[in-house]
């Protein structure tokens, strides 16, 4: 391990000498964040094209099915992702499928939980309704009581 002798670690080297690995580091850093954005940009600005229909034909012949007229790249893609995923019997894609139809199940499940706690909460208050009424009529009843054995001579 010859090379290691050759190291010098960057607590022992010089204030110049650190700044200007950390320069370096620092532009080539912005570098990459800056090809990482554009090729994202890019990749989001095909995604979003439509398909040419010499394209648009290939992909009809592979998949044996007709896409949509003026369909994406993106649309296609997830199209023939779930197709060729569905004939091979990938069961976590219908998983998949609902989460982008916004179907999920784990959503279905939270949103009949809501639905059952929404009639439960409605059912208590209305019996909390209703035990307030019955105590009114009484509490009345024993005031029309208390006013008739009130006029009594």
């Amino acid at each position: 391990m010859s090379n290691v002798e050759n190291l010098i670690p960057f607590s022992e080297r010089t204030e110049s000498e650190q700044r200007k690995i950390q320069s370096k580091g620092g532009k080539k850093s912005g570098e990459t964040r800056r090809r990482n954005r554009d090729m994202r940009q890019c990749f989001k600005e095909l995604a979003n094209m439509p398909i040419p229909p010499v394209i648009k034909d290939r992909l009809e012949s592979i998949a044996n099915t007709e896409l949509p007229d003026g369909c994406t790249y993106n649309q296609a893609l997830a199209y023939s992702m779930m197709l060729r995923g569905i004939t091979q019997g990938d069961a976590s894609l219908i998983r998949i499928y609902l989460d982008i139809m916004g179907e999920s199940f784990s959503d279905r499940l939270k949103q009949e939980e809501l639905k059952l706690k929404k009639r439960e909460l409605a059912k208590a208050n209305k019996a909390a309704e209703d035990i307030h009424e019955d105590e009114l009529s009484r509490s009345l009843e024993q005031y029309a009581k208390d006013l008739k054995s009130d006029d009594k001579p």
